[in-house]
């Protein structure tokens, strides 16, 4: 699924976003792409797939390879020593 700016525009994408992608994306991206580059902690990256699953489902061995990172990253978080 490509990612375009008048595709985040049309899904009422916030000033932020739209400028984040515009600056990594200028041609636009695939969806799969578009996420990766994105941090779990930063909030577009769960607006964004929430956008775009309503519309194209994702295959299943990328969701399970984004479940295993999302693991491991927290995994780090709560080992960091304060």
């Amino acid at each position: 699924m490509k990612i375009t700016l008048d595709w985040l525009k049309a899904k009422g994408a916030c000033r932020g976003g739209v400028n984040w992608f515009r600056d990594h994306f200028p041609d636009g991206g695939e969806r799969n792409d578009v996420l990766q580059a994105l941090t779990v902690s930063n909030g577009w990256y769960g607006w964004l797939l929430s956008w775009t699953l309503k519309e194209e489902p994702l295959p299943d061995d990328w969701v399970f390879s984004q479940i295993r990172y999302i693991d491991l990253s927290y995994k780090d978080l709560y080992s960091l020593k304060v």
